[in-house]
């Protein structure tokens, strides 16, 4: 029964010494916020439905605060089941610790594009900070966490194990790429956990359908955009005009952004930026360790999108992620590889915590001509939000920001050394985790540091014997023979060979044959595997076969400091003299293998333009209270949104919304829900569930059922209460009559008088003055109206079926003004009354009410 809307009445009521029917008052809600709520925490929270515990979200911030997650530790055992929203690290990124250190065991529910997405999450950051010795969680423990998703699709309905009656179902919620709002249903208590969702369509995606749920027992929603403001239609045009400007500066613009989620969006307007205004010679680069992962993912999800994009690809096999202009770096070392320029490098992350887009940062950050572009709020803490509201200032006022980078090197080579020392006497002074830095007179500039090591780069590679073996005019034969096949090869080949070095630098070459071009060209000639360098980039040595004992390694760690320390100018080490204890120039401390990490403190002085526009794909305030309105909740609770923001929502919904309950609950407070709406369990027997018309209405079947109820012995021994038919031969069947008052009319009969036999079979519930029948409840029943009364609704049902309707004084008037619909509303239901002539248009009308509010009888 929906709506809260009356489908049937009591007919019996319990006499002495007759059978028991147990009332059950519904489930018991239970909801606890772990964290994310009064303020921009990630989100977690705890649902407890009777005896099953189910984890709404399991998010983190780039940090990886561990004394965030203390109250997940507690409960992360018991945990029957996780729902997952979105694919950023706000809404997952604390599985893999979960499952790996928590001892989470249990299934994860979500989309499948949340599915692929998350995981590139969750791979970026680990990648991204396997400089800094990561060991939060591990590769293992991503893949272990992620291998208990269960994926599901839009509106399909699962049940969860071990838990009878319990279904999960996802609807489309927007903002990311399989983004979904979840109902929690048992019974006739629904959930439904609904936040971060937009109901605008966008570039990729169609808009939330959270419209379309109505009446849920309990909402569960955030406060966090709500007083942001509708996009206005120069939204694009802004940005670009920005990019722009900073283009024609010969600038670079670098837009933080998450590696697989939000990025997608703003890849489609670029790319169709680029394509109108032809700006090929600026290039387009989206750097992240999983770049083309994430686009092919995105290729092969289509029917996650918005029905343009499927329309696009089913009319010309256009696919809107085969992109022109956009080039994939997954490296620093891939990006320091393209051709010199201005360029708009979208990077991961939009934090600026890890990844390219902080080493992007501190090199771009001190020039003028360069430019920030923030597109959403970014986490609270972060280095994004200082880098936001450090812009705020004035130039003059604005502080350096001090920014830590680690990296990771090999030692055994000159190229390393000279790095070392280059960094050690134009930049920095390594500092420890908590000691200050000290800023050295003489310091370059990053710009300058980054062209410095660029031409000694180049020296090495023009002093080298292979590099000069290579020098030829182009279209001429290579008269210098090959050192190890002996053979002449061609300037053609010589090119394809420096493509071929040039992708197993990239590391992305894989093993096999071509056809060669011309018949003096070897198939394999020198693209033999250099012994220098492994498959994967790593710099081998014949001290890394070497074991501790012969290596030495305790002599290499005492000696390495003081090697360094005596080649660096007068100048550093009368600085170091002077600053005593409190800084030191730091040699790398050696691990395994002889690689060395290493943290470096940056003082960044914020010169670029930064420029913030909203590109985080959520509802806007207004939208927001428009749609809660539109839902009725029965209850709500306010999650995740700062205290100014919750209250107003609060204040909003009290306002619009009278009679409910609305919870804003504080971190670890447990609010518990019980619903007023009692319910008789019984089994239906087979022979009247036979001769019962039911209809579909929101998933459910609704019908009208007049019985007795009885005592049936169960297999395991014991009784339940079931309805039966009553025992009446001229039993009314009305399965085969499609209008039900029709049915009722055309079976005048009333046996009020007539006594009949009670089998044994019906047990002791009788009604004190027995069995009515059948044909007299259906005499003296009404119709009953199920769904919610609005005429405007109808007017439209009747505008689809092609009948004219107007309003006109509070009445819905039809075909010229023959049939009058008005509503009528009392203190117990309300009630739509059809007046008109008895005509074709008259039952035209009424077959339409029928099929709109469901009627049943």
């Amino acid at each position: 029964m929906m709506d809260g809307a009356e489908v049937g009445r009591r007919v019996f009521r319990r006499s002495e010494g007759s059978t028991k029917i147990v009332s059950d008052g519904g489930s018991n809600i239970k909801v606890t916020p772990l964290y994310g709520v009064h303020g921009e925490d990630p989100l977690c929270y705890l649902m407890v439905l009777d005896d099953c515990k189910i984890l709404l979200d399991c998010g983190w911030n780039d940090k990886f605060d561990v004394n965030l997650l203390r109250p997940l530790a507690s409960i992360a055992k018991d945990i029957d089941a996780v729902l997952i929203t979105h694919s950023d690290t706000e809404h997952l990124g604390a599985l893999p610790y979960a499952f790996g250190k928590l001892g989470m065991n249990c299934k994860v529910y979500t989309t499948l594009p949340v599915h692929k997405m998350g995981l590139m999450y969750m791979y970026d950051h680990f990648l991204s900070r396997v400089d800094n010795d990561f060991d939060t969680f591990t590769l293992d423990d991503v893949d272990a966490a992620f291998a208990a998703v269960v994926p599901v699709r839009y509106a399909q309905h699962s049940t969860l194990d071990g838990f009878r009656g319990v279904t999960v179902t996802p609807y489309a919620a927007g903002h990311m790429l399989g983004g979904a709002f979840w109902k929690i249903q048992k019974e006739t208590d629904d959930v439904l956990y609904a936040v971060d969702y937009n109901h605008r369509k966008e570039k990729h995606l169609n808009g939330a359908v959270l419209e379309s749920m109505r009446r849920p027992s309990l909402l569960i929603t955030d406060a966090y955009n709500v007083q942001g403001s509708p996009q206005v239609k120069t939204h694009d045009t802004s940005l670009m005009d920005m990019i722009l400007r900073c283009m024609r500066q010969d600038g670079n613009a670098l837009i933080p952004i998450d590696p697989a989620g939000r990025v997608l969006e703003l890849l489609l307007i670029l790319e169709e930026k680029w394509a109108q205004m032809q700006l090929g010679a600026y290039q387009l680069v989206l750097l992240t360790t999983v770049a083309y992962n994430t686009l092919d993912f995105a290729r092969s999800h289509l029917e996650w999108m918005g029905e343009h994009v499927g329309r696009n690809f089913d009319s010309d096999r256009h696919n809107v992620f085969n992109m022109r202009y956009l080039t994939l770096c997954h490296s620093l070392d891939e990006f320091s590889a393209l051709r010199p320029g201005p360029k708009v490098v979208l990077a991961s992350f939009g934090s600026l915590e890890a990844g390219p887009a902080r080493h992007l940062f501190v090199r771009w950050a001190s020039d003028p001509r360069n430019l920030i572009v923030l597109t959403d709020r970014m986490q609270a803490g972060s280095l994004s939000r200082e880098v936001q509201n450090l812009s705020k200032l004035p130039p003059g006022a604005r502080m350096p920001l001090q920014v830590s980078l680690y990296r990771e090197r090999r030692e055994g080579s000159e190229t390393n050394r000279e790095e070392k020392m280059t960094r050690l006497t134009t930049h920095v002074i390594e500092t420890r985790d908590n000691e200050a830095p000290v800023s050295l007179t003489g310091t370059l500039d990053l710009a300058q540091r980054a062209s410095v090591d660029k031409d000694m780069a180049g020296e090495q590679l023009k002093q080298s014997p292979s590099f000069q073996g290579r020098v030829h005019r182009q279209g001429e034969r290579c008269r210098t023979p090959s050192k190890a096949t002996g053979l002449i090869c061609t300037s053609k080949h010589d090119e394809k060979r420096s493509d071929t070095l040039k992708l197993h630098r990239q590391r992305s070459l894989y093993d096999g044959c071509s056809e060669s071009p011309n018949a003096c060209k070897p198939m394999f000639d020198e693209d033999h595997w250099d012994p220098k360098i492994s498959d994967y980039g790593e710099i081998l040595s014949p001290n890394m076969l070497k074991t501790s004992e012969e290596s030495g390694s305790n002599d290499c760690d005492c000696q390495q400091e003081p090697s360094v320390a005596n080649t660096l100018p007068a100048y550093i080490s009368s600085v170091r003299m002077h600053s005593g204890s409190s800084c030191r120039v730091n040699a790398p401390v050696l691990k395994g293998n002889h690689r060395s990490a290493f943290k470096e403190t940056y003082s960044v002085h914020l010169r670029a333009a930064v420029y913030a526009c909203d590109y985080e794909g959520r509802a806007d305030g207004r939208s927001m209270k428009t749609l809660l309105t539109h839902l009725e909740p029965r209850r709500v609770i306010l999650v995740h949104g700062s205290q100014s923001n919750t209250s107003a929502l609060r204040e909003h919904l009290q306002h619009s919304l009278s009679g409910i309950f609305i919870e804003t609950p504080a971190q670890g407070q447990t609010i518990e829900c019980m619903f007023d709406s009692a319910m008789y369990r019984l089994d239906l027997a087979q022979q009247l569930l036979s001769k019962t018309p039911v209809r579909g209405i929101c998933g459910h079947g609704v019908g009208w059922v007049d019985g007795v109820v009885g005592l049936t012995a169960h297999m395991n021994g014991t009784s339940v209460s079931v309805l039966l038919p009553t025992p009446d031969t001229n039993l009314v069947d009305l399965s085969s009559h499609s209008d039900l008052c029709q049915a009722r009319d055309s079976h005048h009969m009333n046996f009020d008088d007539v006594q009949v036999e009670i089998p044994d079979e019906y047990g002791e519930f009788m009604p004190p003055n027995g069995l009515r029948q059948p044909a007299t409840m259906l005499k003296g029943s009404c119709s009953t109206f199920v769904g919610n009364l609005k005429l405007s609704d109808f007017k439209s049902a009747l505008a689809s079926a092609d009948v004219a309707a107007e309003f006109i004084v509070g009445s819905l008037t039809c075909t010229g003004g023959t049939n009058c619909i008005r509503k009528e509303t009392d203190a117990e239901s309300d009630a739509l009354v059809l007046d008109g002539s008895l005509s074709d248009d008259f039952y035209t009308i009424r077959s339409i009410l029928y099929d709109r509010y469901q009627i049943t009888a």
